[in-house]
């Protein structure tokens, strides 16, 4: 029942993230509202889920013999091998963007070809997103397979932790997490500490990759209407938070805060109301290939579509359509790659 509740929530998960990757649509009214309770709202409880879930299935072997070797020589092949690959598939498209938009603005308006084409080069430590204090747009969404390789290297110290004190490590890891969520209001979004603690060592993917652990010792029993009442509360909170936006409001970190408050209630409600059912094996096999193509689906799709339209999406239906758009050809590339045979690898033999 629970690999089959993973596996739908999953698929659910990886389509959220691509909402939350496609562009916003700026401005205050209605649409700008409705986009914000998607992407920012109901689809940022995506990640947390993929890392809780992380720690869950992790922490169902620690108490066997060898356990961390084995989980990480697997993690390197199903998480590491794909985060290079990826990052190197990610860097060669946007370089080779970034020399069309060169090539184009120098045949329509004569600037300098060598000049223009040096800025679009990157650097190796940035392509593989190895700095530990700025990140590019081709490591976008990979970072997540980054950090959660880290815990992974150190989940034998968090077991432990877990083990001894339980709920005493949890509200402590919430703490830090709360620590670093003031700390990060009080910096710009562009400082270096945001990137590393938001990026590299992030409090709040520790905090749910800890609580899954935390759930496979002491597992959460709640029942139907506390599971509905739980997903109402969050998305009422959401929908307030969309409202404001929609008037033209900033709700800043306060936003951000009661954002997060009201994430692990809708995770409870969402899990709950998930299938127990096994979906289709043709469904069931596609959230990992939609996270890692999609950026690039919307990288080679948007780059063009914005020289004519920069505020492109302006309407909710331009919102929907990239985001159906993208994970349809995403998951179109995915079964064609699957069916080759030859590049399981980029996949992580999944």
């Amino acid at each position: 029942l629970v690999s089959h509740k993973v596996k739908w929530m999953s698929l659910i998960a990886a389509v959220m993230v691509v909402f939350i990757h496609v562009p916003q649509i700026t401005g205050p009214g209605l649409s700008a509202g409705i986009e914000h309770f998607i992407s920012q709202g109901i689809c940022r409880v995506a990640v947390p889920f993929f890392f809780a879930v992380s720690g869950y299935m992790l922490a169902r072997h620690m108490d066997e013999k060898g356990w961390w070797k084995r989980a990480v020589r697997k993690r390197v092949k199903s998480i590491l091998i794909p985060y290079f690959l990826w990052c190197l598939i990610s860097t060669i498209v946007r370089i080779a963007l970034g020399a069309a938009m060169v090539v184009s603005a120098n045949l329509l308006h004569h600037e300098c070809l060598l000049r223009n084409m040096s800025s679009v080069l990157i650097s190796p430590i940035d392509a593989f997103g190895l700095s530990l204090f700025r990140g590019v747009a081709s490591n976008t969404a990979l970072w997540y397979l980054r950090e959660l390789m880290i815990f992974v290297l150190v989940s034998p110290l968090i077991f432990l932790l877990i083990k001894k004190s339980r709920e005493v490590t949890i509200v402590l890891l919430l703490i830090f997490w709360g620590l670093g969520g003031v700390l990060n209001i009080l910096y710009s979004v562009e400082s270096e500490y945001f990137f590393f603690f938001d990026r590299w060592l992030s409090f709040s993917g520790l905090f749910y990759f800890a609580v899954g652990a935390y759930l496979w010792q002491q597992p959460l029993h709640v029942g139907k209407f506390q599971a509905l009442a739980c997903l109402v509360c969050g998305l009422f909170v959401m929908l307030f938070l969309s409202v404001l936006v929609s008037c033209g409001v900033d709700v800043g970190g306060c936003g951000v805060f009661m954002r997060n408050v009201a994430i692990p209630l809708v995770l409870i409600g969402l899990w709950y109301c998930t299938p127990g059912k096994c979906p289709p094996a043709l469904f069931s096999g596609l959230s990992f290939p939609i996270f890692l193509i999609h950026c690039i689906v919307l990288s080679v799709t948007l780059t063009p579509v914005h020289v004519f339209h920069p505020a492109f999406p302006r309407t909710l239906f331009g919102y929907f359509l990239c985001a159906a758009s993208v994970v349809i050809v995403s998951a179109f590339l995915a079964v064609l790659i699957r069916r080759s045979g030859r590049m399981s690898l980029l996949f992580g033999g999944r």
